[in-house]
This record gives C-alpha cells, sequence and structure tokens, in this order.
C-alpha cells in the first residue's frame, strides 16, 4: 500500500511537469507496478502450490487463495491491454468501479467524440458526431475488464494517449 501512495504522491510534487517528464515518471511507475506484479505472480504460485499440499490435509485457505488468482489475473489482464494499445497510441482513461462503470464509460466517451456537449442519449437511437464519420475519433471505445477488482466484471474508457 505504501508503494501506491508514493506513486500518487509524486505527481503532485511537480505540478508542472513537461509531457516527456510525465511520460519519464509514467514509464518508471510501469516499471515499479510490472516488478511487483510480478511478485504477486510469484507469491500466487507459491500459494497455488500449498494449497496443493495443505488441501490433501484438508487445511482451509481457499480464500487467501482465490485474492491471489484475482491479483495475478488482474495484472495478465491488465499487460494484455497495455500491449494492444500501445501501438495504437491508445490509453485508459480509469471509471469510478460502481455499478455505474459502464455508462459512465459510455458518457466519458460521448464527451471525446461530441467534444464535451453531446444530445441526451435515448436507448435504440443512432447518433452522429460532428466530426466527420470516416474520423477515427468517432467511435467509442469502452474496454471491458474481467479481473479488474475482484466483485465482477469493469468498465473503463479507452482515449488518446497525448503523450504517445
Amino acid at each position: 500500500m505504501e508503494d501506491a501512495q508514493e506513486i500518487e504522491d509524486k505527481p503532485s510534487e511537480n505540478k508542472h511537469e513537461t509531457c516527456h517528464e510525465m511520460l519519464s515518471r509514467h514509464r518508471r511507475e510501469i516499471t515499479q507496478l510490472h516488478n511487483k506484479e510480478i511478485e504477486l505472480k510469484k507469491a500466487a504460485a507459491e500459494v497455488r502450490k500449498e494449497y496443493k499440499e495443505t488441501r490433501k490435509k484438508g487445511s482451509g485457505r481457499s480464500r487467501k487463495i482465490a485474492e491471489s488468482t484475482i491479483i495475478s489475473d488482474r495484472a495478465i489482464e491488465n499487460e494484455k491491454l497495455e500491449k494492444k494499445f500501445q501501438p495504437l497510441v491508445l490509453t485508459i482513461n480509469e471509471i469510478k468501479p460502481d455499478e455505474r462503470c459502464l455508462y459512465q464509460a459510455i458518457e466519458d466517451q460521448l464527451a471525446l467524440v461530441y467534444g464535451g456537449s453531446f444530445p441526451d442519449v435515448e436507448m435504440g437511437k443512432e447518433y452522429k458526431s460532428n466530426r466527420e464519420s470516416g474520423s477515427p475519433d468517432s467511435s467509442i471505445r469502452p474496454s471491458h475488464h474481467k479481473h479488474a477488482f475482484g466483485i465482477g466484471e469493469h468498465y473503463n474508457s479507452v482515449v488518446p494517449n497525448l503523450c504517445g
């Protein structure tokens, strides 16, 4: 938990960060997170091994094993998404994890397509953006995360990476 607080505190120290400095900091943070994910994967593998050994003895450690598996699955899912988005110069805009995340992700996408001023949305109705219909920015791109929080499915918004 301390690692996450350190990362969150760093951006507030330098409020006039250039795009390149921010990108450099972002890459360092990704490396730190990647190293942490590797540690968690190793820990999860050890827990699985212990589980198999203690299962024969009837030990009840299933909750710890489930939590380790969720962390590991989340790391794998995030890594796959990052590999897909990087060549497309896209990144994920995190949406608050609640029961409205799908709607909030779509709302975020519509704000991008319509430049922040979009009409009230009605189910089943088709809308056209103010931009050219062939423009790559006229598509909405919510992202589906099966293992994001361990409480079920989650949706985020995929946006252009302005520093990419």
